[in-house]
């Protein structure tokens, strides 16, 4: 049986024993030289500052396995396939996960899920809002004022670089397709970076607005295996039931 992280007693900041919460530990390094170096909790504290910024914590705490409604098939099988996911990260496997097509059906509620018992691994995160965030990144990469420009560099990096990335409603519009392919391939190539996708785009969908975008995908969700896709039925939209 799978053990997942429980939620609900998520702490809003780390109390780390280890380094007495300074951040460093003490070491020798090769030439037997006392040399500080970060602590790994510095990744808990990155993780928790990110999700506080952005207001996930109470997402994290709301959106989870345990309080997924399971009443159809589809559901049963999308959840099987988070766990599966799960189960093969446990064993040092980092596929990617995508969770696709009907408006409603919790893809989202799923895959902050998934992502959430990933950050509990000590996993540094970031929540990539696809609609909002991308062309606000585009526009301030190409910036007059140099300022804005590097940050949104330095951004982009830590989007490129972060353990597991979740973007949410990816491909909604087809614009601003070069900086996102540009994430996705950097992704692509890193194979110790997860990605977790929720999308409206069925993978056909997807190869017809950019065929090598959608293949990277696909092959890095273990071969579609975890591509999930849920047919479009307006009886699967739970959000016009609440």
């Amino acid at each position: 049986m799978l053990k997942l992280h429980d939620f609900k007693n998520l702490k809003e900041e780390v109390d780390c024993k280890i380094c007495d919460n300074e951040g460093f530990i003490e070491t020798l390094d090769k030439n037997g030289y006392r040399v500080a170096v970060r602590c790994e909790c510095q990744k808990q504290r990155k993780t928790l500052l990110t999700l506080n910024k952005s207001g996930l914590i109470e997402d994290f705490k709301r959106y989870t396995f345990d309080n997924f409604n399971v009443t159809e098939e589809y559901q049963r099988m999308t959840v099987k396939k988070c766990y599966e996911f799960l189960g093969e990260f446990k064993n040092g496997v980092t596929n990617w996960f995508s969770i696709n097509g009907q408006v409603g059906s919790g893809k989202t509620h799923l895959c902050t899920a998934l992502s959430g018992q990933l950050i509990m691994e000590n996993k540094t995160f970031f929540y990539f809002p696809y609609m909002s965030l991308l062309p606000k990144l585009a526009m301030d990469l190409k910036n007059f004022y140099l300022n804005v420009k590097d940050e949104a560099e330095k951004l982009l990096e830590e989007i490129k670089n972060v353990d597991v990335l979740y973007i949410d409603d990816f491909l909604k519009n087809n614009d601003n397709l070069t900086l996102i392919w540009q994430i996705i391939d950097y992704r692509y190539k890193k194979k110790e970076l997860i990605t977790i996708f929720s999308s409206e785009r069925f993978y056909d969908e997807m190869k017809r607005i950019d065929g090598s975008l959608a293949s990277r995908i696909y092959q890095r969700c273990k071969g579609g295996e975890f591509f999930v896709e849920i047919g479009r039925n307006e009886e699967r939209n739970y959000r016009e039931k609440q």
